[in-house]
């Protein structure tokens, strides 16, 4: 049996337990990355280190560095699992609705939690390759706190008022392509200088933040304005077929019955 301890260059070793050698580590999830290279290819902007020279067509390989160990790469199979799930039920939902293929309502399942750890995999990722910043401003290489850790490997939970806040950016629904930006949540502060405060993503007509700082309130004029902490569902439906897809989300705190209801429409969004 191998011994239990410390890998040089993995960002969890602060957890005591590396196993292996070091592995190639995909920040968002390979077979997600893969699915895009597939569908319009894998058009990257602001990667690596926040630059601004447009899309680059990149691999999903290249999106990737050692920074993991064999056992700490593994461990987190489930979360790329259902941080993949969950943006894909989106595409799903799009495709199903427009195109006309859903028979019947569908709904989907996703773990909240899950979801969470995901992003945070993706912050932990970029924080300990080094390969992000903002126009040409860098963010030093560091690795991950012990606390990010510890929730990332479900040891432990992010704070009461931490976690996914979910606005819609658009009341109507029109994409029927892969949909996804991802960039570190970097606001300035008083010193000038930006800290990572967590992760915002752009999916299918919503803005998605993961904070990992407790928000300012109010959150007017912030990019949590008009969010919901912890959404439990997402609704779509499409008039022309009377067909809806519903992506619901899995939370172990008490229900609040907060979530969105988008309808879909082919082509350009109609005027109001």
């Amino acid at each position: 049996m191998k011994k239990l301890g410390t890998a040089r260059g993995c960002y969890a070793v602060e957890l005591g337990d590396c196993q292996g050698p070091l592995n190639r580590e995909h920040f968002v999830s390979q077979n997600l990355l893969k699915e895009f290279e597939s569908d319009t290819g894998l058009h990257v902007k602001g990667y690596p280190f926040g630059n601004s020279t447009g899309k680059i067509l990149m691999s999903a390989e290249s999106m990737s560095a050692k920074v993991l160990c064999e056992s700490h790469n593994s461990r987190l199979s489930n979360v790329d699992v259902e941080g993949s799930r969950f943006l894909l039920a989106f595409f799903s939902a799009h495709v199903g609705l427009l195109e006309e293929k859903f028979m019947t309502d569908i709904t989907y399942e996703c773990d909240g939690p899950l979801i969470e750890r995901w992003m945070l995999k993706y912050v932990c990722g970029l924080m300990a390759s080094g390969q992000t910043g903002i126009d040409t401003e860098r963010i030093k290489r560091t690795f991950p706190p012990l606390g990010f850790l510890q929730v990332m490997f479900g040891l432990e939970t992010l704070p009461n008022d931490w976690g996914l806040y979910t606005r819609a950016t658009s009341p109507i629904g029109v994409s029927e392509q892969k949909d996804l930006a991802l960039a570190l949540y970097l606001p300035l502060q008083p010193t000038g200088k930006r800290h990572v405060a967590g992760v915002k993503m752009l999916h299918y007509g919503f803005t998605s933040v993961l904070a990992l700082k407790t928000p300012q309130i109010p959150f007017t004029g912030t990019d949590l304005d008009r969010s919901i902490h912890h959404p439990e569902f997402f609704k779509f439906s499409y008039e022309p077929t009377g067909r809806s897809a519903v992506i619901v989300v899995k939370w172990p705190s008490p229900k609040t019955g907060s979530g969105f209801v988008l309808d879909l429409h082919k082509g350009v969004r109609p005027s109001p």
